[in-house]
């Protein structure tokens, strides 16, 4: 009789085991067929045009489903204005392609959770974008081209809205977001009020910690962070000048969305390193500055025939990072930039910034004379003040290094306001003041050492 038992028992484990075992398949096979069913070109375009203002597109679509989460594959995808296929709800497969795009995108893979797909929802946890190509322009009005694509078909039209992308409307984009890449992307953007061109080739970016967004409580969400590395060309209007190239690597901290209104608006720092490679060719803000320094008047101890050769490339020197803050279009330094520029040496001073909304700015700069050129101007105050006694020569070099110098350096300070396509340009120092520095010493003097000065000083 035990053994009886024994059997039965054994027999009853058995056939619980392999109802497990069948039920686990069996759900293994209708989550298969649910996301095979509607995982398809047509229902993912669907749910993307209903959630973004575009048309969009894809190539070949390939789904996995042997993991904890659904992987997408879309090859050869395109996003363009939204039209009328897209308003009408024409499904993906009955349309014509797409003959013009603002995005293209080699191959985007999207992995979401199985088990809300059971609910016919879409919580994406991973997006990987390889070799995307965007388009861009930047418009007087400080909108952009592509912002448009990518808020709500709702808000379209509602101008308090406004047209960007919103963290409230796509809380199943952003609520949980475990990884992100960016590999290989190109963005070309044109900047409409200066006509300049920027070309971002080689694009990559990760997301280092897992993004989490809680929708009800934006106002406590966390900074968000990234690494960043791009190349980075700049050219004048249909690229007939090169103005140069800066190669970026580093990371970007911040928040990305507004709290009160969920809009897509970054807050975001910048710790960069500047690649080793990169110059800077005659930006018109850097010819300004040229012609400015040659044309002060009041600096008569300075040979300005030793200043005419700024060289054509410009190289980063002195720590070679950016280190600046972005917001609402604005961009703003929080260290030195500095570039060598022939003989001197030119900070690009903490507190500059320029806004992309109209290229204005305002950037303030320190040019600092190589030690060369010092040495020159220090032979030439000293020439100058050979005749005078101990204490009058102390005082006249005194006054002239407090206003020109930075420490055994001859310094000047300007600022640059306006367009950077055509700057205006500031000389911020105080010039020392030759005719009263002169009538000064002369008048402490008398007889023939005023005479011997006066015949100096002319």
């Amino acid at each position: 009789m035990a053994r009886r038992r024994k059997k039965k028992g054994k027999s009853k484990k058995k056939i619980v085991l392999v109802s497990l075992l069948g039920g686990a398949l069996a759900l293994v096979v209708t989550v298969y067929l649910l996301a095979t069913t509607y995982l398809t070109r047509n229902y993912l375009t669907e749910q993307i045009e209903n959630a973004l203002n575009c048309r969009f597109e894809m190539g070949e679509l390939n789904v996995s489903v042997f993991s904890p989460t659904a992987t997408l594959l879309m090859s050869d995808v395109r996003v363009a204005p939204r039209d009328s296929f897209a308003n009408d709800g024409t499904m993906h497969d009955e349309r014509p392609k797409l003959d013009y795009s603002k995005v293209d995108v080699g191959n985007l893979k999207v992995e979401i959770s199985l088990f809300d797909l059971l609910f016919r929802n879409l919580d994406v946890k991973s997006i990987t974008i390889e070799r995307a190509r965007v388009d861009l322009i930047l418009k007087k009005d400080g909108t952009n081209d592509l912002e448009p694509l990518i808020a709500s078909p709702k808000d379209r039209d509602d101008k308090d809205k406004g047209n960007t992308f919103n963290a409230l409307t796509n809380a199943d984009i952003v609520a949980h977001l475990r990884h992100f890449k960016l590999i290989d992307a190109e963005f070309n953007v044109v900047v409409e009020s200066s006509k300049l061109e920027i070309q971002a080739k080689h694009v990559n970016v990760k997301l280092l910690d897992e993004l989490r967004v809680d929708v009800s409580d934006l106002a406590n969400m966390t900074p968000a962070r990234f690494g960043f590395a791009a190349e980075i060309n700049m050219f004048s209007e249909r690229q007939e000048l090169h103005y140069g190239m800066v190669g970026l690597d580093g990371d970007i901290e911040g928040l990305l969305f507004d709290s009160s209104t969920g809009d897509f608006d970054p807050k975001v720092e910048l710790e960069l390193e500047i690649d080793e490679k990169s110059h800077l060719k005659k930006l018109p803000v850097l010819q300004k500055l040229s012609d400015a320094l040659l044309g002060i008047e009041n600096l008569p101890f300075v040979d300005k025939d030793k200043l005419k050769a700024w060289p054509e490339t410009y190289v980063f020197t002195e720590g070679k990072s950016l280190h600046c803050s972005f917001h609402q279009n604005t961009y703003s330094f929080m260290a030195p930039l500095t570039l060598n520029v022939g003989q001197w040496s030119l900070q690009l001073q903490t507190g500059s910034n320029f806004t992309t909304k109209d290229s204005s700015h305002v950037f303030l700069y320190k040019l600092l004379a190589s030690p060369a050129i010092s040495r020159m101007v220090d032979t030439s105050l000293n020439a100058m003040t050979k005749v005078l006694p101990a204490k009058a020569k102390a005082l006249a070099l005194a006054e002239v290094k407090h206003l020109v110098y930075d420490g055994d350096r001859f310094a000047l300070q300007f600022r640059t306001t306006g367009s950077l396509s055509n700057p205006d340009v500031q000389l911020v120092s105080t010039l020392p003041n030759i005719g009263r520095i002169k009538k000064t010493l002369l008048d402490s003097l008398k007889g023939d050492l005023k005479d011997g000065l006066l015949d100096l000083l002319k």
